[in-house]
């Protein structure tokens, strides 16, 4: 029983407990340190529930969650969702950048990994946010109230408002305790006065419960506060020190102190640090912990119903739950603090005895995976014994892909982005080539044991051939950026392009157009190898260098490769996918574009550097195969389960990515979680994405749309006009934009084309029309609705010559219509012809004649479009750039790229040919008659 002079005290001393809130301030938060994979052994024998599981968390943080976060549902300021709207600078960063939340789950998943430079995936470390204090207590007691919640009561509303309500004073409790015992004591003060007011109406048995409560918390606050401090004699030095002057004397304070003592019955005199075990203090006001409820049970509703009431849920069922673990592992210190978390979450353990059982905390915290535990050849080889091998022991499972994803040998490759050169006063380029160049150094320099790049290799290599002397910016480079963690720096990456790859004699660059500095690699192998033979043979302009002097290229890669090489790394290169030697230099020797060569190290294939038209790539071949994620996904797939025991989101490669999402299509929240596993960051990720967000069809893309245009705008700031065009074309494939929208064309903001629905076809143009033209097209301010290629009755891409093209189109009009219209195309076409063969004084005005004859002779119905008519597509798809250099992207008109289409017009010049359009370069010319090309019709009922 609490004596009454030391309840008066306590709470004339209220000020007391704020005190101890101002001490706890200055603790420092724990440093940020991933838990490592080596440590998850042991865990999954503990929990009992899914979504509470850190293997089933670590999984979705190695393989999806850093994508759902980059590349999920933001876009522009949403008045519904917050946007790191208390974080100042982050908050204009993101809002910068058009990555503000569009639904609750994006919100959450901020608020846990707020990330604003966008490429760095970190956990919240804002320490004025109170999210970036949950303890690892906080976070199991939060996913065990959340695991109490029954699967048909997520959309009761009232039992979600009571779920906030709970899960706000858990956060509360937990994170700000020194607050949530001063509001819970304010609370009850009031109610006490609110009572003892009514005077002879008050319940007497309600005073005693309050004051009973009242008595219960204060002992708490005493019992928490003798338990944080060093010792007694401590928090007696400090109840002197905050004590107002008078308010009480030294006897008075000496007689409190002894009746805390004996209340709380704590001697401790042992510090409590902050990062391991104590709770922190003062961080957070009730309505933030209000807010961060409000947003994680939207978010848990999210991924517990559908989005769109006509399909599954947009998001995993566990998904919230797993950011948070997510987040938990990101921020833990060692294994120790597993402990602490599953003290959160008693009832989520199989076995609550181990949360009272020091000797077995003590063998859990000693079981570690090691790397020796590793055998690949035995996973190759056994498939079905790997795959009841990682449904027995999930922990296996991770892992086993976490040492094959290990690759020992090469850095981490730098990604491509834009660099910021001088020259270009403040505008930035896009730098494959500068980094495909910069990964190339970095793979030769990299030294695996001291994992990092060694400049001493210079010396090495100068040493062991005469003719080599560096670029001394490019040595002094690596002697200041020798780190692999900092390459993908923005200050590096723009050092990289100031001071080493521009601006060399003999090499070709694109930007500016003007001057003597310049930037931006043009494309081809020869540039690549004017620039290495500048950075590997320092000499004064105009003295032609080893690599000049030689004939081939083979030869100059031989060279190359020499020069870089050393004892205990030897490096050789060939041509990617050649039969032989001979094929390989053959190969290299005979283009400048359209390249992949593969270098090896020590015999071991180790990166191919791709030569494409306007575009370079580096692409590092990993250490393994990855031949049994291949064979177990194979075996997985084969097993009857919907929902797999083993997630497949580990499996997913470029070998097994169609069969893996073609497998799990059914299932939205599998089929999403594959595709948000592919590395998007890459180039060959975001084509593979896009393949699967578009061929999964209307009823799975709307879902994916926010990855989409998320994908399309980081392409679009690349300026690579060969992956745009990749990337447009599978959109429009995909039937995108959706619900008939209408999109812009790059190059040509004033020109948009539009969606036609089925129904409008149908009605105008009959149903045979609108059943073989499909999905319709059409330039707003045109008559003319384009459709797809004709395909068969199976669904296969029709293929006729140029007069079975003509015939099928005039064969989707009525049988009544078909001879008027053909009469028509015909008159129309012999007119163009004849016009076609005269002379001009410029093309602007052949063009301008013809045109006019179209709209002197319209035609109504559906038929062959002609020349001039793909005249104007063909230039609606020119991007812009040089002149008389086309950059086509197929924007438009779905399956345009990779085949060529007839037109209705012939060659006025030679009467074996007649024009077609090219879905590969997106120009019209002439192509023999008796060729098989695909035949896409339009039709037009001019008003």
């Amino acid at each position: 029983m609490i004596h009454l002079n030391l309840f008066t005290n306590l709470i004339k001393f209220d000020w007391f407990f704020r005190a101890a809130l101002v001490i706890a301030i200055l603790v420092p938060l724990p440093a940020l340190s991933d838990l490592s994979f080596l440590d998850l052994k042991g865990v999954d024998a503990l929990v009992n529930h899914l979504g509470a599981s850190p293997i089933s968390a670590y999984t979705t943080l190695q393989t999806q969650l850093e994508n759902r976060r980059f590349l999920g549902n933001y876009g522009s300021p949403s008045a519904l969702f917050g946007c790191m709207n208390g974080a100042s600078k982050i908050h204009e960063q993101l809002v910068t950048k058009n990555d503000c939340p569009q639904d609750a789950m994006s919100e959450w998943l901020q608020r846990l990994f707020p990330s604003p430079d966008g490429s760095n995936f970190v956990a919240n470390q804002i320490y004025s946010d109170p999210i970036s204090h949950l303890t690892p207590e906080c976070v199991g007691r939060v996913l065990q109230r959340l695991h109490e919640v029954r699967d048909e009561d997520w959309l009761v509303d009232s039992v979600m408002e009571e779920l906030e309500s709970q899960l706000a004073e858990i956060l509360f409790q937990e994170v700000n305790p020194e607050g949530y015992r001063s509001k819970k004591l304010d609370r009850l003060r009031k109610e006490l006065r609110a009572e003892e007011k009514k005077g002879k109406r008050s319940d007497g048995s309600r005073i005693v419960t309050i004051q009973s409560q009242l008595q219960s918390q204060l002992q708490s606050n005493l019992t928490e506060m003798t338990e944080s401090t060093r010792s007694p004699v401590d928090l007696l030095e400090l109840l002197r020190a905050v004590s107002p002057t008078g308010s009480e004397d030294s006897g008075s304070l000496e007689s409190s102190w002894s009746e805390l003592v004996e209340v709380s019955g704590s001697r401790s005199t042992s510090p409590v640090s902050h990062g391991s075990g104590s709770k922190n203090r003062g961080f957070g006001k009730e309505r933030d912990f209000q807010e961060l409820a409000k947003i994680l049970v939207s978010a848990l509703r999210e991924s517990r119903r559908a989005v769109y009431p006509e399909i599954d849920p947009a998001y995993p069922k566990y998904l919230p739950e797993h950011a948070l673990m997510a987040f938990f592992l990101k921020k833990a210190n060692d294994k120790k603090d597993l402990i602490r978390l599953f003290n959160g979450m008693p009832r989520l353990i199989q076995d609550p005895a181990f949360l009272a059982d020091p000797e077995r905390q003590a063998r859990f915290v000693a079981q570690k995976w090691s790397h020796s535990d590793y055998h690949p050849e035995k996973l190759l080889h056994e498939p079905e014994a790997a795959v009841e091998a990682f449904t027995r022991d999930p922990e296996f499972l991770v892992f086993s892909m976490m040492e094959e994803r290990l690759n020992r040998q090469l850095p981490p490759r730098v990604n491509l982005g834009m660099s910021h050169h001088s020259s270009l006063e403040g505008t930035a380029y896009p730098d494959c080539g500068e980094t495909s160049l910069r990964n190339f150094f970095n793979y030769v320099l990299y030294d695996p044991v001291q994992r990092r790049f060694d400049p001493l290799f210079f010396k090495k290599f100068e040493s062991a051939d005469p003719a080599v002397r560096f670029l001394p910016q490019l040595i002094r480079f690596y002697e200041e950026n020798s780190n692999p963690a900092s390459s993908s720096h923005q200050s590096v990456r723009d050092e990289w392009s100031q001071s080493v790859a521009s601006a060399q004699p003999g090499v070709k660059y694109t930007k500016p157009l003007k001057g003597p500095f310049q930037c931006e690699m043009d494309e081809g192998v020869d540039n690549m190898l004017a620039v290495l033979d500048r950075l590997l043979h320092h000499r004064a302009p105009g003295d032609p260098g080893p690599l000049e002097k030689l004939t081939t290229r083979a030869e100059k890669l031989d060279q190359l490769c020499r020069s870089l090489s050393r004892e205990g790394k030897m490096i050789q290169w060939g041509q990617y996918g050649a039969a032989s030697e001979s094929t390989s230099r053959s190969e290299v020797n005979s283009k400048n574009l359209n390249q992949k060569i593969l270098f090896r190290i020590n015999g071991k294939p180790s990166f191919v550097w791709i030569f494409s038209a306007g575009h370079f790539q580096m692409e590092p071949v990993s250490e393994v195969s990855g031949a049994w994620r291949d064979q177990v996904a194979l075996e997985l797939m084969e097993r009857p389960e919907v929902a797999p025991v083993i997630p497949p989101f580990w499996f997913v490669t470029q070998k097994n990515l169609d069969r893996l999402s073609s497998r799990w299509i059914s299932n939205a929240q599998i089929f999403g979680s594959i595709v948000y596993s592919i590395p998007l960051q890459s180039t060959i990720g975001k084509v593979a994405g896009f393949r699967q967000i578009v061929t999964a069809g209307k009823h799975r893309a709307r879902a994916m749309k926010p990855l989409a245009e998320r994908l399309k705008a980081r392409v679009e700031r690349l300026n690579d006009i060969h992956f745009l065009g990749k990337i447009h074309a599978a959109l429009a494939e995909g039937g995108y934009p959706y619900h008939d929208a209408s999109v812009g064309l790059l190059g040509h903001p004033d020109v948009k084309y539009e969606r036609v629905s089925p129904d409008e076809v149908e009605k105008r143009f009959g149903p045979v029309a609108a059943q073989k033209m499909r999905r319709t097209w059409r330039r707003q301010g045109s008559d003319l609705a384009i459709g797809e290629p004709l395909v068969d009755q199976s669904g296969k891409e029709l293929s006729f010559h140029f007069e079975s093209a003509f015939r099928a189109c005039l064969n989707l009009n009525p049988i009544e219509k078909r001879d008027e219209i053909e009469e028509k195309l015909r008159a129309r076409d012999s007119k163009l012809s004849a016009f076609r063969k005269l002379s001009y004084s410029s093309a602007k005005e052949m063009e301008s004649t013809l045109q006019a004859i179209h709209e002197q002779m319209p035609i109504s119905g559906c038929y062959l479009m002609s020349r001039e008519e793909w005249k104007i597509i063909e230039s609606d798809l020119d991007a812009g750039g040089v002149v008389g250099e086309p950059r086509y992207v197929p924007q438009i008109l779905p399956r345009l790229q990779g085949r060529w289409f007839w037109t209705s017009s012939e060659f006025p010049r030679d009467s074996s040919h007649a024009f077609s359009f090219s879905g590969i370069t997106g120009e019209v010319s002439d192509e023999t008659r008796h060729h098989d090309g695909a035949v896409r019709c339009a039709c037009a009922s001019p008003t």
